[in-house]
This record gives structure tokens, sequence and C-alpha cells, in this order.
């Protein structure tokens, strides 16, 4: 399955996590979406936003400012 990827290097909260949600509108369920940020509040409001959601948080690699993150979208594949 093809995995999609955004770079929300540079963008402040709340953009990095609505440009995620815009992103998964368009895959169908069960893809999984890439996105690569820097704001600081990214990794809790990710943690949030999966939780609340209901789309898993499959991956989170921290290196820096730099946090790289992979998202399941909900529902059956």
């Amino acid at each position: 399955m093809k995995q999609t990827e955004i770079d929300c290097r540079g963008l402040k909260c709340p953009l990095p996590i609505v440009h995620l949600a815009l992103a998964l509108k368009d895959l169908e369920p069960g893809a999984e979406l890439s996105i690569v940020a820097t704001d600081p509040a990214f990794v809790p409001d990710l943690r949030a936003w999966s939780e609340l959601t209901g789309n898993p948080l499959l991956d989170l690699v921290e290196d820096g400012e730099t946090k790289r993150a992979t998202i399941c979208k909900a529902g059956a594949p």
C-alpha cells in the first residue's frame, strides 16, 4: 500500500494537525500517512488528536526538533 507523507516543518500549532486531518480525508481506511513537523507542541497535540479521532499513531520518532510520525486512517482496510 502506498504511504503518503506531508511536510509540516516550520508550521506552528494547530497547522500540523490541520494539515494531517485534511490529508487523511483523501485516503482510504487502513492507509498510512507520515507527517514531519518541528512545532514543539506537535507531539502532545498528535497524541491527543489520535486518541480523540481513533486514528492510530503507529510510530513516532523525535530527532532533535524534528518529529516524524506515522498515522493509520481508522476503519477497515
